[in-house]
């Protein structure tokens, strides 16, 4: 079930073995798409902008960031200033309001909350040549918590490389989709979710439901297998998932072609 991201009775079925007595089950509440999520204000999108340009140039003079971006996650150089990929040198403490946004009092320490951006590799976001989000991969991971940071005040909507192209892929990271984007965007669009559990909007939705076939790449492990079921209800469905390791960078890292692994995926 786990593996290739099966009910209790399609694996059965798979396996060509008998169930047993199921019992009987509520059915499930149908799922709406909830509207497209707001854009962040003008002045935010404007520091954004600002910011975004900064750190692209820091990223243009960190060897080891650019090494890394290259040989563990398969990006060329292309694609990293297109990407609008940065890096920001040391965590920053920013005025709420200077960025458009209001401010709010720490319950913790009573004291105004800052806008906190990590210290780490900026993965931008632009709508309609418009900064929307700020995300970051910190340099060093937590003790506690994900790696990944979201700018306070940014879009919480998936990352979308969709044009025109009859096919799209869904995958977790961000890093995936820039990669198969940029092998592939001839053959498939690419949607990264951010995290395993994002559901996509009402525009989105309805693409989806519209698109030849969705191939459904999320990481092969416990969340991926779990958000999985909710991706069968588009016609075009199809399970994908990477050959060896659990996405596609980690594939890549090990010798699958990205290209010709989607190329099967389409086949």
């Amino acid at each position: 079930m786990k593996r290739r991201g099966l009910s209790y009775m399609q694996a059965c079925k798979y396996l060509q073995i008998d169930p047993g007595q199921m019992p009987e089950r509520t059915a499930r509440q149908a799922w709406t798409p909830e509207p497209a999520k707001p854009l962040p204000l003008g002045l935010w999108q404007d520091k954004a902008r600002a910011f975004m340009v900064h750190c692209s140039e820091q990223l243009a003079r960190n060897t080891g960031a650019l090494k890394w971006l290259q040989s563990e996650r398969g990006l060329t150089l292309k694609t990293i200033q297109d990407s609008r990929l940065g890096w920001n040198a040391k965590d920053l403490f920013l005025d709420r309001e200077a960025w458009g946004l209001p401010s709010e009092i720490s319950t913790k320490t009573g004291q105004q909350k800052k806008l906190w951006i990590a210290q780490g590799l900026v993965i931008s976001f632009c709508l309609a040549k418009s900064v929307v989000r700020l995300r970051v991969r910190r340099s060093e991971p937590p003790a506690v918590g994900s790696r990944y940071t979201v700018c306070s005040g940014s879009y919480m909507g998936a990352l979308t490389l969709w044009t025109n192209q009859d096919t799209v892929a869904i995958v977790e990271s961000e890093l995936d989709a820039i990669l198969i984007n940029q092998e592939c965007s001839d053959l498939i669009g690419v949607v990264g979710l951010g995290s395993a559990a994002l559901k996509p909007d009402s525009e989105l939705h309805e693409r989806l439901m519209n698109a030849k076939t969705v191939l459904c790449s999320l990481d092969a492990d416990s969340a991926g297998a779990k958000a999985v079921q909710f991706w069968r209800q588009y016609p075009g469905f199809k399970r994908w998932l990477a050959i060896r390791g659990k996405d596609a960078c980690e594939q890549w890292k090990r010798g699958i072609a990205v290209r010709l692994w989607v190329q099967a995926g389409l086949s």
